[in-house]
């Protein structure tokens, strides 16, 4: 069975093979912007072998796209149905940064996947660049190497430092966070880890098939931070979280199309069996000071009817875990909501930091940031081990490396303690 990240071949290119352990489009994401900001020429072979559909669908190449448009080299492979693209990036990003080039700064980017392709997995790919953009371009340059050099772990606010994109596409599709997921979940964690504001504002929800609709992304640095993350750090993750009760509860409801698919008194029901099945599946975790709050959104402008839901736990301790489903709304609502909040259950109950949608997430921003970071999680999901990987093998002699993923599987209420040690994405020790 081959790796997942080979050695250079005869043309100085990594080869990573899509097919292996989570065998989908993350492999995609992640490799494709490790390539870019770290100048590292690739070759992803067998693209998305594991799929019932293997090769390249318009979501992970409008991707693709947006890496080459932002960070320049050179691409080839995009098509859809592609089953190998070569990238060879030039060095083109750092060159880009420097001269302030406008095709990064200045303007809002914008990328349309004119189909119901996933607005928040094209997220996965540009905010690691935007944010390279952002610490890159704080820095200043070494009269020796002529490369950036970071003069704070957190750069503060300044001209220049915030990046906007517009993404046209599916906002909360199945195989996908959705959109609120990144407002209340990631968001958060991005801000409090890594001093990253992030907001995202969306003016049209998309749901399947038709998708088209529309996320505004804005993305800075928190300005006058200095201290560092509250929980990003090695230290941190060797410490159970032992706070059992959640000091809030919240809930938002997304739905859209017309009142026929989906009318009010539809929308009453299912928010009161939602609360039902909540309530019922985090009891353990529900004290008398419990607040619950929940909003219910409706979208009469999408132009296909769809139905997702978003939960989110704030624990007394500060943390924030969550996760989120699309919803069929002619099926049984408790069955489909059950898997969604065992699986939040579940992370609660490891004493985790993050729930599983968001370990992988987290991983490749401890990568760009200089510093030693730290998290918990539950399980570590395929779609983590393959970050790692990918990272661990990428980014090998360049001040990168991960540790602390069990070899084997944990017990009910274990945790993972995944530890990072970046030199940052300017490659200074």
């Amino acid at each position: 069975m081959a790796t997942l990240v080979e050695d250079e071949d005869e043309k100085g290119r990594l080869v990573i093979h899509g097919e292996e352990m989570e065998g989908g489009g993350q492999i995609l994401r992640i490799s494709s912007v490790i390539a870019a900001i770290w100048n590292k020429k690739v070759v992803i072979q067998s693209i998305r072998g594991k799929r019932k559909k293997p090769g390249l669908r318009p979501q992970h190449l409008c991707g693709l796209e947006f890496v080459q448009s932002f960070c320049g080299g050179e691409m080839t492979g995009l098509q859809v149905g592609s089953m190998e693209v070569e990238y060879d990036p030039k060095g083109e990003f750092l060159e880009r940064i420097l001269r302030g080039d406008e095709r990064v700064y200045g303007h809002t980017h914008v990328v349309d996947v004119k189909t119901a392709g996933s607005c928040t997995l094209i997220m996965q790919t540009a905010l690691p660049c935007l944010v390279a953009s952002m610490l890159l371009g704080k820095g200043r340059c070494s009269s020796e190497s002529k490369r950036p050099r970071m003069t704070s772990t957190e750069p503060s606010s300044g001209p220049g430092l915030k990046q906007t994109m517009v993404i046209r596409g599916g906002t909360d599709v199945p195989f996908a966070p959705l959109v609120d997921y990144i407002k209340l979940v990631l968001a958060p964690h991005l801000l409090d880890r890594f001093g990253i504001e992030l907001k995202a504002t969306v003016s049209r929800r998309g749901f399947f098939p038709k998708g088209k609709g529309e996320v505004k992304v804005e993305v800075g640095f928190k300005s006058g931070s200095e201290k560092p993350p509250r929980r990003g750090n090695k230290a941190s993750c060797d410490e159970r979280l032992e706070s059992r009760d959640m000091d809030g509860f919240r809930t938002v409801i997304v739905c859209g199309g017309s009142d026929k698919g989906f009318n009010p008194q539809q929308r009453k029901a299912f928010a009161r069996i939602m609360d039902k099945v909540a309530r019922e599946s985090l009891a353990e975790w529900i004290g008398e000071g419990t607040s619950f709050e929940a909003t219910t959104m409706f979208d009469g402008e999408s132009l296909s009817p769809g139905l997702g839901v978003v939960f989110a736990a704030h624990m007394q301790d500060g943390r924030i875990l969550g996760s989120s489903t699309v919803v069929n709304a002619k099926g049984k609502w408790q069955a489909q909501l059950k898997p969604c909040l065992g699986e939040l259950a579940d992370a609660l109950r490891r004493g985790s930091e993050v729930d599983d949608h968001l370990q992988d997430q987290l991983l490749v921003f401890m990568a760009l940031l200089r510093g030693i970071h730290g998290v918990r999680c539950g399980r570590p999901t395929m779609h983590t081990r393959t970050a790692v990987e990918l990272m661990n093998r990428m980014l090998v002699g360049d001040g990168v490396h991960f540790e602390g993923l069990p070899s084997d599987d944990l017990g009910e209420t274990e945790a993972a303690h995944i530890a990072c040690t970046s030199a940052g994405c300017c490659g200074e020790a």
